[in-house]
């Protein structure tokens, strides 16, 4: 039986894509502090991958296995439950916040799916 192989990626969005953003802004109570997400981040996707290089990586893994891609989107959980890889091989940056290159490898540990690649923390 193949080994398959879960390839969680991000895929850089074309240039004309914009990212969204977050900023702290006030809320209606002074010492209360909120985020929007909606407010332009450049650099969102600056880590995030091109196709040629998930082709490469893909290749790379095609001789172990069975590879399955996973995109690192808010469908990955899902995604990654229907998949049922046996272990997942990370290159993701994860989506938003400043933990985001934790966000796969902390799905992965709760769902009691081997990762490779950083941990959560």
């Amino acid at each position: 039986m193949a080994v398959r192989i879960g390839l969680a990626f991000n895929l850089k969005p074309p240039s004309s894509v914009s990212a969204p953003g977050a900023r702290v802004v006030d809320s209606l109570a002074p010492s209360s502090r909120a985020l929007r997400y909606d407010l332009p981040q450049p650099d969102l996707y600056a880590e995030w991958d091109e196709p040629a290089t998930i082709d490469a990586v893909e290749r790379a893994l095609r001789p172990l296995g069975e590879v399955i891609r996973l995109e690192a989107d808010e469908d990955f959980p899902a995604n990654l439950r229907k998949a049922r890889p046996d272990f997942v091989f990370n290159v993701a940056e994860g989506l938003y916040g400043a933990n985001r290159e934790g966000h796969i490898p902390a799905i992965c540990e709760f769902l009691g799916i081997p990762y490779l690649a950083s941990d959560p923390l």
